[in-house]
């Protein structure tokens, strides 16, 4: 009689520990999984503690906000992460089309967007400020009002949440402002800049017609840059 017990209970684990096989596999074979390295855009060294997003955004709307899907994964201690995506999510083109993975971490502004074709190589940025020194002597013209606005230059990071002030459809993202008055003297003080990234400042209206002025800046990470507009 013990005997037969000894042989029920070791009938039931084999067949539990094929059960647990069986659902790994299953598990395994709905889902893709994504592996890479999560860097410092700076240093170049690995970041350890990231949280790698996978998500989408349409194609040809660089413009457009990324949204994320799926579960994030955190990045280990040599900077690899790997991130698993249902088949049913990453062959949903209709309803997820541009498909991308991206990072965060605690102390960097934002992250590359690549697409999971890529080589897995994800660079976290450092964040940057400009302070912006913006005057009218009223010699050089007769203006009473103009707009000032500042763009990201690397349009591959312009989905990115929150990639610099407000994002439309459409529209490039940017930061602006409205100087009013004949001997307008003002410093506008822009935080949250991705530092190793270019940037482009304009002044004008949104008539037609070229820009009053228009500069190109490369802003330095973890840095204060300090830049002089007249009009």
């Amino acid at each position: 009689m013990k005997r037969d017990i000894r042989l029920v209970l070791i009938l039931t684990s084999s067949l539990f520990i094929l059960y647990l096989f069986s659902c790994k596999k299953q598990d395994d074979s709905n889902s893709n999984t994504f592996t890479g390295i999560v860097i410092d855009k700076v240093t170049g060294d690995p970041v350890s503690g990231a949280t790698v997003s996978y998500g989408y955004r349409p194609f040809g709307e660089i413009d457009t906000q990324v949204q994320k899907i799926g579960q994030p994964a955190l990045s280990g201690k040599d900077g690899s992460f790997k991130i698993s995506i249902l088949k049913t999510i990453m062959e949903d083109w209709r309803r997820y089309p541009g498909q991308i993975i991206f990072a965060s971490a605690t102390g960097y502004i934002g992250s590359d967007i690549i697409s999971p074709s890529d080589n897995g190589r994800i660079a976290l940025y450092h964040p940057s400020e400009l302070n912006l020194h913006v005057t009218n002597d009223t010699v050089k013209n007769q203006i009473d009002e103009i707009k000032v606005w500042l763009t990201g230059g690397n349009s591959e990071l312009w989905g990115y949440p929150g990639f610099i002030g407000r994002v439309v459809q459409g529209w490039y993202p940017y930061y602006i402002s409205t100087c009013k008055g004949r001997d307008f003297d003002s410093i506008f003080v822009i935080k949250n800049l991705w530092g190793n990234v270019d940037y482009s400042i304009g002044g004008g209206s949104y008539s037609p017609g070229p820009p009053l002025f228009s500069y190109g800046i490369y802003l330095p990470p973890d840095s204060v840059y300090h830049m002089d507009v007249s009009f």
